[in-house]
């Protein structure tokens, strides 16, 4: 096993954790931006320079979006879950991944598909535990990551025109959450929120 590999593949789950489950704006800007940063990092042979430029930007640029549109309010957390009992079932899922690789042919890394499907776990708990727009869009971000991740698992490192793609789509999510927020925002305060939604689901001032 890879040590490189298994550090930054702890990195890149940690940071879909955040993305997840933070209750702070600040929190998920960062952890998304890692998580969608770092991905590339899970492939052998590393990628090169610009493709690692590549992803980097379009991280910052989705960090920095999720910051404008959720700075000043408190996020509820995509995840009913905290972190710890998230991060176990990721454990969990990564030791799986691993062990499966031995199962599906591929020519990527095996820490590459135990960290695809840890985010996928992340993501789908996630998913389970809150059903507003913001929520949603925090849990695609760590889809859209955990889908490059399996590519990397699949077939090895990315294309340079595979990673601008993936930072597009992942720019273009953390954009829509930003948007979403103020429209929630205002929606929770003249009392639209629908029936039965989750305590405390949304953003609150």
């Amino acid at each position: 096993m890879n040590l490189f590999l298994v550090a930054a593949g702890a990195v890149v789950v940690a940071g879909g954790i955040a993305c997840v489950t933070a209750r702070r704006a600040a929190v998920v800007a960062i952890g998304a931006a890692i998580l969608l940063g770092a991905t590339p990092l899970l492939a052998l042979p590393q990628p090169g320079l610009p493709v690692l430029a590549e992803r980097a930007v379009g991280a910052l640029l989705a960090g920095e979006l999720l910051w404008v549109g959720l700075r000043g309010r408190t996020v509820a957390g995509a995840s009913a879950l905290g972190w710890p009992p998230m991060a176990l079932l990721a454990a969990a899922a990564f030791g799986a991944g691993v062990g499966a690789q031995q199962l599906v042919p591929a020519t990527g890394p095996p820490e590459a598909l135990g960290v695809a499907l840890a985010l996928f776990t992340v993501a789908i708990v996630a998913v389970a535990g809150r059903s507003d727009g913001i929520h949603l869009g925090l849990s695609a971000l760590v889809l859209i990551a955990a889908t490059s991740v399996v590519r990397v698992a699949m077939s090895g490192p990315s294309s340079a025109l595979e990673t601008l793609l993936v930072s597009a789509v992942g720019a273009a999510a953390a954009a829509a959450v930003a948007l979403l927020a103020p429209r929630l925002e205002a929606d929770e305060a003249a009392g639209d929120v629908p029936t039965g939604a989750p305590p405390g689901s949304g953003v609150r001032p």
